[in-house]
C-alpha cells in the first residue's frame, strides 16, 4: 500500500511518499525549512506565508511508552524545545557552565511531573537525536549525551556544523537537544538509542494497517 505522510516539525516540514508491506519503503521524501520555532519566538505566532495552525506543534518534546502489540499506553509532552531552550539560555558560541545549569534547570522544571512506566528500550527520533548521534554514536545515555554537552559547550556553532555536517540552524541547537535528551534518558533511566525510523515511518505503518482492517 502507497501513503503519504507529512511532518511539520519546529524548524523543517517533510513529506515522505511510501510503500508500506511489513516494512517502510521510501518512494519519495522531500523537506522545506520553515523556522517555525523561530518565527514564534521572535513574532508570538507565525508569520503570514506560513502554516499558521503548525504553532500548536512547534517547540515540544513528546515521550510515549508503549509496546509493539498494544501501541501507545503512556503519553506526555514537554512545552520545551531545543530552540526555544537555545534562545532563552544559550545564545551564544560558547555557552558557560552557568547558563548550561540554567538549560538543566529548566528541562528538569518541565518534566519533574513526568513519571514514566519502566522501560525495556528507549528510542529517540529527530533532529536532535539524529545530531547527538553524529558526535556520539547511536546508543545515547547519559555519558555519551554528557560528552556532547561538554564539546558542543566548548564548541562555537560554525564549527560544530563542518566538523559533523550539521547546517547552520541545527548546529545552534546541539547543545540544548542534547541537554533535553540527556534529562529524558535520566527520566526514563534508560539509555537512549538512535531509531532506524522515526514519526513519519510510524504514522506510515499506522495508516496502512487502517486501511488494511478497514478493507477486511
Amino acid at each position: 500500500m502507497r501513503v503519504a505522510v507529512i511532518d511539520i516539525g519546529s524548524n523543517t516540514a517533510r513529506l515522505l511518499v511510501a510503500d508500506v508491506a511489513e516494512t517502510v519503503e521510501p518512494v519519495r521524501a522531500e523537506r522545506a525549512y520553515l523556522g517555525l520555532a523561530a518565527d514564534i519566538l521572535r513574532h508570538g505566532a507565525v508569520s503570514p506565508g506560513k502554516l499558521e495552525d503548525a504553532a500548536t506543534v512547534a517547540g515540544r518534546y513528546a515521550l510515549v511508552v508503549g509496546t509493539v502489540l498494544l501501541g501507545p499506553a503512556w503519553v506526555r509532552s514537554a512545552d520545551i524545545g531545543s530552540l526555544r531552550l537555545t534562545r532563552v539560555c544559550l545564545n551564544a558560541d560558547r555557552a558557560g557552565t552557568k547558563a548550561v545549569d540554567r538549560a538543566r534547570q529548566i528541562v528538569a522544571r518541565e518534566l519533574e511531573e513526568f513519571d514514566a512506566p519502566q522501560v525495556d528500550v528507549a528510542l529517540a527520533v529527530g533532529g536532535s537525536a539524529r545530531a547527538a548521534a553524529k558526535i556520539a554514536g547511536r546508543r545515547l545515555g547519559r555519558e555519551e549525551l554528557e560528552d556532547v554537552i561538554t564539546m558542543a559547550s566548548r564548541t562555537p556553532p560554525a564549527k560544530l556544523a563542518r566538523a559533523f555536517g550539521f547546517d547552520a540552524a541545527r548546529a545552534e541547537t546541539v547543545l540544548a537537544g542534547a541537554i533535553i535528551l540527556s534529562a529524558v534518558a535520566e527520566r526514563l533511566d534508560a539509555p537512549l538509542r538512535l531509531g532506524q525510523g522515526g514519526l513519519r515511518e510510524g504514522i506510515a505503518l499506522t495508516l496502512a494497517r487502517a486501511s488494511e482492517e478497514r478493507a477486511a
